[in-house]
């Protein structure tokens, strides 16, 4: 890995240039037909036809490296501890699991089940899956074409579940399937709720059985007054991201925040993960 500075982010990604209005670029709102038509009729029901091309052999490591776009040895720029790095992908992606090993694993060691809300094809539950694998994991996706590929890629898995699921539903239904205690959890999917006051209300109904709440995010109310955060505060609002979720971990009063991270790791520049932990009181 080679650290290197803020003026050279403009070779890596076109977003400082779009942000200042040197590139034409239109935002559209952050509506759930936005998302079903760039998630689920686009991105993942391309992905599904395309291991069902071949014939359903590929693995869940395969169907990732794919949507990737880029060989494995390809350079890419990263954040590593909120500093810009050059890397491959293959040492970004082998750093970014690490770490979320690192945070996770202890409060996984604890739980019965881990839940992912807003899942994608349940890559993430996988590598859960081969840490610890006596746990059930339980995924959730907006787009039912990822819950289908999900399911065609785990169906050999007993201890991998996939539903579809929808933040905005008053009662989050899958979390009937958890054995608590439950760990809970979102990773770059929140960010697709502007206001995220829908999940704490949700999860509020089953605190009873969850231990503990992760959020891998790019979170508006930790990005710094330098220039860097304060292109990414622009990233978020231009994308239309979440904007409320440090709010409302601070503000909830049956909320606790146990740790906080800014911009720890992110395979884009512009919109690395935070990382927030809480529980109900």
């Amino acid at each position: 890995m080679k650290k290197i500075d803020l003026d050279q982010l403009p070779r890596w990604t076109p977003w400082p240039a779009r942000l200042l209005g040197l590139n034409q670029w239109q935002p559209a709102p952050r509506t759930l037909d936005k998302i079903e038509g760039e998630y689920d009729q686009d991105k993942y029901a391309s992905m599904l036809e395309s291991f069902r091309a071949a014939g359903g052999r590929w693995t869940p490591e395969e169907v990732r490296r794919g949507q990737y776009g880029k060989p494995q040895d390809a350079e890419i720029c990263m954040v590593w501890r909120n500093e810009l790095f050059l890397t491959t992908l293959r040492e970004g992606r082998e750093l970014l699991y690490a770490y979320m090993k690192e945070v996770l694993g202890p409060a996984m060691e604890k739980a019965a089940t881990v839940v992912e809300l807003g899942c994608g094809f349940g890559y993430n539950l996988w590598m859960f899956s081969r840490w610890f694998p006596d746990k059930l994991f339980l995924g959730g996706d907006f787009s039912a074409n990822a819950v289908r590929l999900a399911g065609e890629l785990n169906a050999a898995s007993k201890n991998l579940r996939f539903r579809q699921f929808n933040f905005y539903d008053p009662d989050y239904r899958l979390l009937e399937e958890a054995q608590p205690p439950c760990l809970v959890l979102t990773y770059h999917a929140l960010e697709q709720v502007p206001r995220a006051g829908c999940l704490f209300d949700a999860l509020a109904q089953r605190r009873q059985a969850i231990s503990s709440v992760f959020h891998f995010e790019p979170i508006f109310g930790l990005q710094g007054e330098d220039l860097m955060g304060l292109l990414r505060r622009r990233y978020i609002e231009v994308n239309d991201y979440n904007r409320d979720l440090w709010e409302l971990v601070n503000n909830r009063p049956e909320v606790e925040v146990v740790q906080s991270q800014a911009n720890v790791v992110g395979l884009n520049p512009m919109n690395p993960s935070s990382v927030v932990e809480w529980r109900f009181r």
